[in-house]
């Protein structure tokens, strides 16, 4: 017999777009509340949340505290569209300044990996805002995450790297932003009494490709591509990757 959501738990979804097909596969198992990641980091810290999925570098930074599920993790397969770094027109081989928003920890890791690769120097200037305009107020450059970066596809902004392009090709591995956890003394290591729960893909419709589309204000065409990038499996790629990026993290902050 199925349990219900109340008897699953309480689980933190990103209150980003790529959460929206998730959200409705998840939504009759489980009690969902979506917010930012830092907030469900906090919450499922403090047991506010049974499981939450939070960036990744917050998971190796609470390794002593939290562990990671067998379930859903936001990756993709290459292209993610919603990792950009953007300029007011200059090139590469201006970059100096970045503003980074606040919201975002692995794809500024990621960026940092990728930009060292190609012996460029940069210093991120974190702040509070998330609009590329506001972002490109602070500098000429901005690193974009989320539904901001999909909708920086104007011809206003110049596009200059797609982060999780270009880390695939330097890993050979997908991108992983956020995976699933809970607290080390939490319920169990899956979710549910499921393998489907680590075999999770997006499913959705049009309607639900028009309903996002509309509410983050992009075209539909936006959202179905960005839709056919996200991945939600937990998979031995995606524990390589893991895997991967820890190595990197580790030498970086030893």
């Amino acid at each position: 017999m199925a349990k219900s959501p109340s008897e699953s738990g309480r689980l933190g979804l990103i209150n980003f777009s790529h959460s929206d097909p998730l959200e409705a596969m998840l939504d009759p198992l489980f009690q969902i509340t979506r917010d930012v990641p830092s907030v469900l980091l906090e919450k499922v810290l403090s047991g506010r949340l049974d499981y939450a999925m939070v960036s990744l570098l917050s998971y190796y930074s609470h390794r002593s505290e939290l562990k990671i599920l067998e379930g859903p993790t936001i990756h993709s397969i290459s292209r993610t569209m919603s990792t950009l770094l953007v300029s007011n027109g200059g090139g590469m081989d201006g970059i100096g300044d970045v503003a980074v928003t606040s919201h975002t920890q692995t794809t500024e890791f990621y960026l940092g990996l990728i930009l060292h690769e190609l012996g460029i120097s940069w210093k991120p200037i974190r702040c509070d805002f998330t609009e590329a305009s506001d972002l490109l107020g602070v500098a000429d450059y901005a690193l974009l995450i989320g539904d901001e970066a999909l909708r920086s596809y104007r011809p206003e902004f110049r596009i200059l790297i797609d982060v999780g392009k270009e880390f695939s090709s330097l890993a050979g591995l997908p991108p992983v932003y956020a995976v699933t956890v809970s607290k080390i003394q939490g319920k169990s290591d899956r979710l549910a009494d499921s393998d489907d729960m680590a075999r999770l893909e997006p499913r959705y419709d049009d309607a639900a490709v028009v309903r996002t589309s509309m509410r983050i204000g992009v075209s539909p065409e936006i959202v179905r591509q960005y839709y056919r990038c996200i991945r939600y499996s937990y998979d031995q790629q995606v524990r390589a990757s893991i895997g991967f990026a820890l190595d990197r993290f580790n030498r970086q902050f030893p």
